[in-house]
């Protein structure tokens, strides 16, 4: 079930499957070059108002999905797919002091936890010799 479509279970089996990710992301890149929190805050404009510069640097953002899913073989060509999941999301961010400068505030730490996605997908499997799959 890893990759879909390629395993499908045989007729009247049930298939469980639970997968987990994890993803890390930390440092800040312009391009190929690394740069620090200062020279963002001195330099990087504010989107909204580009005469401000970005106060609010992210230096962490984790993220964490479990996703279960289960697999019936209705026939030997036909299967169903119901496939649903948590996903969890964490940033640190840095917080500069003011409407610039380079003094930092504080840290800040949202997080949420909400449900992923809920699928339901069908495979027919049409042809199947030893080498291809359509």
């Amino acid at each position: 079930m890893g990759v879909f479509g390629a395993d499908m279970p045989a007729a009247g089996k049930l298939v469980l499957s639970i997968t987990p990710v994890f993803a890390n992301l930390s440092g800040i890149k312009m391009g190929t070059r690394t740069v620090s929190n200062e020279y963002i805050v001195t330099t990087v404009p504010f989107f909204l108002n580009p005469r401000q510069t970005v106060r609010i640097i992210p230096q962490n953002i984790a993220v964490a999905t479990q996703i279960a899913g289960l697999s019936y073989g209705v026939t030997k060509d036909f299967a169903v797919i119901l496939t649903a999941g948590m996903i969890e999301k964490n940033l640190n961010a840095l917080t500069f002091k003011g409407a610039s400068g380079i003094l930092p505030l504080g840290r800040s730490l949202p997080g949420t936890t909400s449900l992923a996605d809920v699928t339901l997908s069908g495979v027919y499997r049409i042809y199947q010799d030893d080498v291809h799959r359509i």
